[in-house]
């Protein structure tokens, strides 16, 4: 069987203490809870625009020269009890909402450039520092939209650590919710959103469509986007891939947050603490 190579940071052991609990192959990382579904997760990865496409099916063939069948249905169950199983509720007034956290490093990793990649190690470490801190801050729960297929990879870890108390899944290849009910938890909060990929345009853009999504939820006054926490991909003759403006959804407009709602991490910490 041949298999397209999945290239992930493979340097992410060194940089994620919590991996220390995950099967790190050729392919891909997996949480070891989730061992026997490791070759479909691969496959969900390898090849989400063919999943995005069937995943309401359960399984689908795969293409490309990986003919396994992948089990899309069976990931999405597992994923689900272990989240039912782990997770806690939501209650306080101030929510860390992260969109496919881990995304950057776990797609096409090889193919990006050194600049890119220090960067992104540099969010990621500012991503691991806040979450493994959280349980001090009495004010602040964090929810994470991850697809299924990363959840089984590294989000559960987070999840089962209680680093975090909830995750909305997301379609594979988007931010929309598999269940759209799951945003209600939202209502009524204060949301500070993090994660990737913020962008103007229809293509790379689940941060900012899942601020849309939030939008229909809470009001505008109460969502706020984090520096140093948000990433855009890099496009040509960009200089860094931290955003200087958050840009989000509006039906099939495009709009911006104002730049008293884009806040720095310690402008953050500081309405948490």
């Amino acid at each position: 069987m041949v298999f397209k190579e999945i290239t992930y940071d493979a340097g992410l052991a060194q940089k994620l203490e919590l991996l220390s609990n995950v099967e790190i192959s050729s392919r891909v990382p997996v949480n070891k809870e989730f061992s026997d579904l490791a070759i479909d997760i691969a496959g969900c990865m390898e090849q989400v625009d063919l999943v995005d496409r069937h995943y309401n099916k359960g399984h689908v063939r795969g293409s490309e020269g990986n003919y396994r069948t992948i089990r899309i249905k069976d990931i999405f169950e597992e994923a689900d009890k272990h989240k039912n199983k782990n997770r806690t509720n939501v209650s306080a007034q101030n929510v860390l909402l992260a969109i496919h956290p881990f995304f950057m490093h776990l797609s096409d990793w090889d193919n990006k450039s050194e600049f890119v990649h220090s960067a992104a190690d540099e969010y990621l470490y500012n991503l691991d520092n806040l979450l493994k801190s959280s349980k001090k801050l009495k004010n602040l729960e964090i929810i994470f939209m991850d697809t299924p297929f990363h959840y089984a990879s590294i989000s559960s870890l987070y999840m089962k650590n209680k680093y975090i108390q909830d995750v909305i899944f997301t379609q594979p290849n988007t931010s929309v919710a598999l269940n759209r009910q799951d945003m209600d938890v939202l209502k009524g909060k204060n949301i500070f959103i993090i994660g990737m990929y913020n962008s103007p345009i229809f293509d790379n853009n689940c941060l900012s469509l899942a601020i849309g999504e939030v939008l229909t939820k809470i009001p505008q006054e109460n969502v706020y986007a984090i520096k140093g926490l948000c990433l855009k991909l890099q496009q040509k003759d960009d200089l860094s891939i931290i955003p200087k403006t958050i840009y989000y959804r509006n039906g099939f407009n495009v709009a911006e947050l104002s730049s008293e709602q884009y806040i720095g991490i310690p402008q953050f910490l500081g309405i948490v603490n």
